[in-house]
């Protein structure tokens, strides 16, 4: 966006354009995840040709979205969601957290928001920009946040629902308004006022209670 009139490149066209710019490419697969990788291959069908690898081959299922939202003395908002993605997915799968307006979306005038969790069921409602536009309406973060975790249930697929509705999956939204006002909330909640939300501002580094739709003995999953 500081040389070029897009907004978003993809693909082998983004790196040959990241290459021009003086990006340096490196292979970023460890020994570690090959391992656990060829562990989890080996194992996929116990009547394919691959046998079960044995030994210290941990197949660990990651995710790893943080998102951050931050405003600085002029009053100036920013916003990031980033992710190490999804482990095991179907290669060529997109994830909510590049999606502008999804994973995260920011406007000056009003302020920003982002999410974590199930970036499929994001998507559907584009939940960043749904928060903001409910802020601009007058509802605080907290309030946009709750608004976006019912949009989520309604437009979560059958199978992806328990017999009761409720969504088999845990997703999580944060927000923060021009006003320096923040909240968040998550489908499943956690132990009542347990801090999940971390804050930094005037009054320090701290964790802060995060609401939510449903409580956590209620999850189906």
């Amino acid at each position: 966006m500081e040389y070029t009139d897009h907004i978003m490149l993809v693909g082998p066209d983004a790196k040959r354009f990241a290459l021009k710019l003086g990006f340096e490419e490196r292979n970023l697969l460890t020994d570690r995840a090959r391992q656990a990788w060829l562990g989890w291959r080996s194992r996929l069908n116990p009547a394919d040709n691959w046998l079960d690898v044995e030994g210290e081959h941990r197949v660990d299922w990651t995710t790893g979205t943080v998102h951050m939202s931050a405003m600085d003395a002029r009053g100036d908002i920013a916003s990031i969601t980033s992710t190490s993605g999804l482990s095991y997915k179907i290669p060529g799968r997109v994830g909510d957290s590049p999606i502008v307006g999804v994973g995260q979306y920011c406007d000056n005038n009003t302020g920003a928001a982002g999410s974590t969790g199930r970036g499929e069921a994001n998507m559907k409602m584009c939940g960043a920009f749904f928060i903001v536009e409910q802020m601009r309406m007058g509802a605080s973060p907290e309030e946009a946040c709750l608004r976006a975790l019912q949009r989520v249930v309604e437009t979560t697929e059958d199978r992806l629902l328990d017999a009761n509705g409720r969504p088999k999956f845990n997703i999580e939204f944060y927000a923060l308004h021009k006003s320096g006002e923040f909240g968040g909330a998550r489908m499943y909640g956690l132990q009542e006022g347990e801090p999940m939300l971390a804050v930094a501002d005037s009054d320090g580094a701290r964790l802060e209670p995060i609401a939510w739709l449903y409580r956590r003995d209620q999850r189906p999953y």
